[in-house]
């Protein structure tokens, strides 16, 4: 794309209603960007939309389900019949999980892969002829347990480690089309009061969150910085640069460190 800011240009974010999605849907459309949002929750789409459109009528909001083919092809016919192209595609929709792989039911953690893993792999691949043509951006949102995985998060942590090997393997394979394939990883980010994730017995129940070290608009900033350098991969915030060294550095200490102390936290516990 080669671009030095993001204006008029088409940008989708998908679980564009809540979170991230949200704020970063805000800080495009603020840069003059044509933003598409897509959820699966129909009131947090129109609520987002709302705000998006006291900036530019330059918005489109579509409702359906990343793991959808049906809703995933419906979703880029309408990007293609109001806008005529796609710049940018950010693959942020996903669920979480907590709960140790014993006591996790197998329909969950097929649910957290689906979502979190083959809702990208749909969604790029649809979004794929408009990308090439306008030799654009695919950028995905992982996590440091995407780095390493962490004990009570099975699921999650392998649906996200997964995509470093996809976005690896399709930036080789779109490389010479001119596209930008990049991964993000996000250490402890503020969330929406009402954010939830799945426990082992596929009970959905608010996240209790204590500390972060980013907050949902320093994440956005993040993503958009990424996309106009077109860097390929980047860790957000020190936090997470920590842990990935310690993690290149020191694997069996981490890995105690991880047995003894990750399950005792309060990140693990619900309400």
């Amino acid at each position: 794309m080669g671009i030095r800011d993001i204006k008029d240009k088409v940008v989708l974010i998908t679980g564009g209603g809540r979170g991230i999605g949200r704020e970063t849907a805000l800080l495009f459309v603020r840069e003059g960007a044509k933003v598409v949002i897509s959820d699966i929750d129909t009131e947090a789409l129109a609520s987002t939309e709302a705000k998006l459109l006291r900036h530019s009528s330059d918005v489109l909001a579509v409702q359906g389900d990343v793991t959808s083919h049906d809703d995933a092809e419906r979703l880029f016919r309408k990007i293609d019949e109001r806008f005529g192209r796609l710049d940018v595609l950010i693959n942020n929709a996903g669920l979480s999980s907590r709960g140790v792989f014993a006591e996790t039911s197998l329909e969950v953690f097929e649910t957290i892969v689906r979502a979190n893993l083959l809702g990208s792999v749909i969604m790029t691949k649809t979004a794929l002829p408009l990308i090439r043509a306008s030799r654009g951006s695919i950028v995905f949102i992982s996590s440091i347990a995407g780095l390493r995985g962490l004990p009570g998060g099975a699921p999650y942590c392998a649906s996200k480690m997964a995509l470093k090997s996809f976005s690896e393997s399709i930036r080789c394979e779109l490389m010479n089309d001119g596209v930008h394939v990049g991964l993000i990883y996000l250490s402890f980010t503020q969330n929406d009061p009402e954010k939830t994730f799945y426990t082992g017995d596929g009970t959905v129940t608010i996240l209790r969150q204590y500390k972060f070290s980013l907050t949902q608009v320093q994440v956005a900033r993040g993503i958009l910085k990424m996309i106009i350098k077109r860097r390929s991969v980047k860790v957000l915030s020190a936090l997470g640069k920590l842990i990935r060294v310690a993690y290149a550095l020191l694997p069996r200490v981490s890995e105690f460190a991880l047995a003894k102390q990750a399950l005792k936290t309060n990140l693990y516990k619900t309400e």
